[in-house]
């Protein structure tokens, strides 16, 4: 393999550069950054000392959240074909439509209402006047709704419809589904 065959190959792979020089950038700036959090950690948390455990601690999980909020994002993408996937299974094939329709509508009112109701509580809990020392209440708050709605979720029975139903569905297609 010739020198100058070496040096083509080089140049067709130039573009690829403009791809990993920021790459190459955010982990020189990366480690320089960690090294400055923690010194200016460890000088907040305890003054006069050369070493502080609590500052190493709390920058190794202060560089995880990003990885952890971004691994939410992939169970809410999947939040809403799933929630549509249990109500096909427990409503029969007339009312289907209808469900699915009543779960979007719910939907778009929790999007509505919940920040109505959660913005009021995180200022309360980030004020001085907060009731308790939790500056996460709201995001506590909001686990536990989860938790009771998956409760809910776990209630629902997930059987077959018998054919006495879909035979009485066929007569009461356009009937609605809350009555």
């Amino acid at each position: 393999m010739a020198a100058g065959s070496w040096w083509e190959n080089l140049r067709e792979l130039r573009p690829l550069l403009h791809l990993l020089l920021p790459l190459c950038v955010h982990w020189v700036a990366e480690e320089m950054t960690v090294s400055v959090l923690v010194d200016v950690t460890t000088n907040a948390l305890c003054p006069g000392r050369k070493t502080c455990p609590q500052a190493i601690y709390i920058n190794g999980l202060q560089q995880t959240v990003p990885y952890l909020s971004a691994s939410f994002g992939v169970i809410y993408i999947l939040v809403k074909p799933s929630t549509y996937a249990v109500i096909s299974k427990a409503s029969n094939s007339a009312d289907q439509g209808k469900a699915q329709g009543f779960v979007a509508g719910v939907q778009s009112i929790a999007s509505l209402l919940s920040p109505l109701a959660m913005t009021p509580l995180t200022t309360w809990f980030l004020s001085s006047n907060a009731p308790f020392d939790c500056k996460g209440f709201s995001i506590i708050f909001a686990s536990i709704s989860m938790v009771i709605s998956l409760c809910f979720a776990w209630t629902l029975k997930l059987e077959a419809p018998s054919n006495r139903i879909l035979e009485d569905n066929t007569e009461n297609i356009e009937a609605p589904l809350l009555s």
